[in-house]
């Protein structure tokens, strides 16, 4: 008689629960009711049940989480879940997790019951599995204890000659381990291929059940082992009653010495690695001629294996490094080390591989020489990319160069413009009050000129260091190269031939000025290396593509349009030591007196700050190619603007004038009034501050300088634009990294004017900043310079 099955009813309704235990204690089960998720894992922890009736959502917590209990600690219970809300969803996470079924409310009596006894009869189903898997568990345990414990190496074989298991011992003799060969061996695969068929009739007769005591069973076969090694082995067979399964036993008898199977093996493997590898493998005689190389020589040098086998090895090299080899194999002779050396082989296409080539002994069984081997890899390549990797960081190590110098030359320009704001105001102050006839007003002049070549010397400087402002207009380059070689006829010794060829009108983004001095410099540079001899400079002028790849090479630039202006000459070339050097300032190679160094500094500054780049090749004695690199716009007609001066403006308003130069204030005052300015002067910018919030309307104009101690003129500027919105304000600046143009503009300031300044720029500007204030036009012009 079948025990009586205990059931848990775990549900928050005491009506629904006592409803069940009704109707399944009329059926003969024990049953016991709980109305919380607490209550029900505390009863299924110390007590036994057969099945559980469990409400998916109950008071304390989610069915889910009852379930999950009994399947981690009671997973011989069976569930069966409930609930008044099911849903596919539910219904899947409940089954997923372990529960058996799933019931909706209210369900009828006869679902329930059925439900119950299936789960209850599949419970019984899976218990009764169990004990039988316990059962053959033990009995195949006896079974693999004695089979695997044997000290004879045995196998069982399936009637197709699969190897279905097999004991330490045979796996050891087949040279590998039980997992290997279990399930994925056969006879056939261990069996040598000419004892094959033998076996196979003897194991045929042996399932038959055919007498075999007439017969010698002991029988040897070849077997070759997972290592490919042949053994002679005993194989005694035996049927498993009722099965078509045998037993085989091995024994090892091999005596012999397999040493050299082993080393035939060995040998082909070795070779195939050798067929493998990525790097030229070659075995020579004692003489050099060879004897074995791998496809990967042969594929390297270009010739198939049988035209290099026999040829000495160092006929594969140029003659110098073929004796340097024979030196090398006689070294590596006498000392037994192995050496490694650079060269240069020939492909059969008379092409160069670039390789290193090692050079090893080869010993026989005796440790007799017999012979040399060694590697060749190929490095042509790796040598390329580490020229190319040079040529970067040369190129890089330039540039930083560049600008470390650039950010010292605009210091200097900053404090040169200070000493050349006073030269340049005291003179041109001297020089309105200089009588017309007399020596000193030519001298004065004289003074005024050569301090305007030091303020272009400056701009050159900044120019280099990026820091002057230019305009960049549309600009065809060719009419400007036309010009400027009209002007270098004229000044080139008739030794010197100038040829032309002007291949494109494409337009770039430039100053016209100084493209101009661009081509001046560059020219003038090539005159002064023919000037010995005599030669022929040559300019060209093309449109020209830069790939990817080319800016790779030149990380200055971006691929794209290029305009390339070339200047070659047939001079004397530029050293090599030198080359680095070139756009150096001040760096020159001429006689003093022949040059200041900044020609070609001031070239690669324009060319940079018009997004460009120049390039040098140079020879010695053959001459030497410079190339501009411009990136072309769409087409655009640039318009010439009049350059003739106009005439000094001048006015009446109140301006006030703050540089903390003392010479500067005096310089300002004075050429202020001269133009008709009231002018108020200060050498302190926050005393100035406080003039201007005392009386903020007093003024109709601000001179400020930018660099000042205390209070800086950009900060000057903001905070009387806070006192009051509508007041122009000048800033005057020789350099400064915080403030450009632009900013200036950006911050309300209405005009900015660079030192040195000359007074009529200043007196332009005024007017300018004045006027756009009042929307009137200049109220009188001087006629002359003040």
């Amino acid at each position: 008689m079948a025990p009586i099955s205990t059931i848990l009813i775990v549900d928050d309704e005491p009506r629904l629960c006592s409803s069940i235990e009704a109707l399944l204690a009329r059926e003969g089960y024990h049953t016991q009711s709980v109305h919380s998720g607490h209550e029900a894992i505390a009863r299924i922890k110390h007590k036994g049940y057969d099945l559980v009736l469990l409400d998916l959502f109950i008071q304390d917590m989610e069915g889910y989480e009852v379930l999950d209990y009994i399947n981690r600690l009671r997973p011989e219970i069976q569930v069966i879940m409930m609930t008044g809300m099911a849903s596919v969803d539910s219904a899947r996470v409940a089954l997923r997790k372990g529960a058996y079924d799933y019931l909706r409310k209210p369900f009828e009596h006869q679902a329930l019951l059925k439900t119950i006894s299936n789960a209850l009869e599949h419970r019984r189903l899976r218990a009764r599995h169990k004990r039988a898997e316990r059962a053959l568990r033990k009995s195949e345990e006896k079974y693999r204890s004695v089979f695997h414990n044997t000290g004879t190496a045995t196998v069982i074989i399936e009637a197709d000659l699969t190897i279905s298991e097999a004991n330490a011992k045979a796996a050891d003799i087949l040279g590998t381990l039980r997992p290997q060969v279990e399930g994925r061996m056969t006879c056939a695969q261990i069996l040598h291929p000419k004892d094959l068929h033998r076996f196979q009739q003897r194991h045929e007769a042996v399932l038959k059940g055919a007498d075999t005591s007439g017969h010698e069973n002991d029988t040897t076969f070849r077997l070759i082992d997972h290592r490919r090694e042949i053994k002679d082995v005993i194989l005694q067979i035996g049927r498993i009653p009722g099965t078509r399964r045998c037993v085989v036993s091995l024994m090892d008898i091999t005596a012999r010495n397999q040493a050299e199977d082993a080393l035939r093996q060995s040998e082909e493997k070795y070779r195939s690695i050798l067929e493998g590898i990525e790097e030229g493998y070659y075995e020579t005689d004692l003489s050099g001629r060879m004897t074995f190389l791998n496809e990967a020589m042969c594929t390297m040098l270009g010739s198939p294996r049988e035209k290099l086998m026999g040829r000495n090895f160092r006929k594969l090299v140029d003659e110098a490094i073929g004796r340097k080899l024979l030196r090398l194999f006689n070294a590596v002779y006498k000392s037994g080390r192995g050496r490694t050396i650079a060269g240069k082989l020939t492909r059969k296409t008379g092409a160069p591989v670039y390789a290193e080539i090692s050079i090893s002994l080869i010993r026989n069984r005796e440790d007799e020489i017999c012979g040399f081997r060694g590697l060749i890899r190929d490095v042509t390549f790796r040598l390329r990319h580490e020229k190319e990797k040079r040529e970067l960081e040369t190129r890089l190590q330039q540039a930083h160069k560049m600008e470390a110098i650039g950010t010292l030359a605009g210091g200097i320009a900053h404090d040169f413009n200070n000493i050349l704001s006073a030269i340049l105001g005291y003179t041109e102050l001297s020089l309105a009050q200089a009588p017309t006839d007399l020596p000193l007003k030519d001298h004065l002049t004289k003074v005024l000129k050569a301090s305007e070549r030091a303020r272009d010397l400056v701009k050159q400087i900044l120019t280099f260091s990026r820091q002057e402002q230019q305009e960049l207009i549309p600009v065809q380059i060719n009419s400007i190269l036309k010009e400027a070689l009209k002007l270098l006829r004229a000044s080139l010794p008739s030794t010197i031939e100038i040829r032309q060829r002007i291949d494109s009108s494409a337009t770039v983004m430039a100053d016209p000025t100084q493209i101009h001095q661009i081509l001046m410099n560059l020219c003038t540079n090539a005159s002064h290396a023919m000037e010995s001899r005599g030669g022929e400079l040559k300019v060209m002028l093309e449109d020209t593509t830069l790939s990817a790849e080319d800016a790779a090479r030149m990380p200055e630039v971006v691929p794209g349009d290029f305009l390339k202006i070339s200047v070659c000459d047939t001079g004397e070339g530029i050293p090599p030591a030198a080359m680095e050097r070139i756009f150096d300032p001040f760096y020159t190679t001429k006689e003093l007196g022949k040059g200041t160094g900044m020609g070609l500094a001031v070239v690669h500054g324009i060319v940079k700050s018009h997004g460009g780049l120049v390039t040098v090749n140079s020879q010695v004695n053959r001459g030497t190619t410079f190339e501009v690199y411009l990136p072309v716009v769409s087409t655009a007609e640039s318009e010439e603007k009049a350059s003739s001066k106009p005439a000094i403006p001048k006015g009446a308003e109140t301006v006030l004038y703050i540089d903390d130069e003392p010479f500067q204030i005096e310089i300002g005052k004075e050429a202020l009034e001269r133009l008709g300015y009231k002018v108020v002067a200060h050498a302190n910018s926050v005393k100035a501050l406080e003039l201007f919030r005392e009386s903020p309307m007093a003024f109709d104009l601000v001179i400020t300088d930018m660099t000042m101690p205390n209070l800086t003129g950009d900060l000057l500027a903001a905070e009387m634009m806070r006192i009051r919105p509508d007041i122009p304000i000048i800033i005057c600046t020789g350099y400064s990294e915080r403030l450009s143009e632009e900013n200036a503009e950006a911050m309300g300031i209405r005009g900015f004017i660079l030192k040195p300044i000359l007074i009529r720029d200043m007196a332009i500007t005024i007017r300018r900043v004045l006027d756009q204030r009042s929307g009137t036009e200049p109220t009188s012009i001087m006629a002359n310079s003040a």
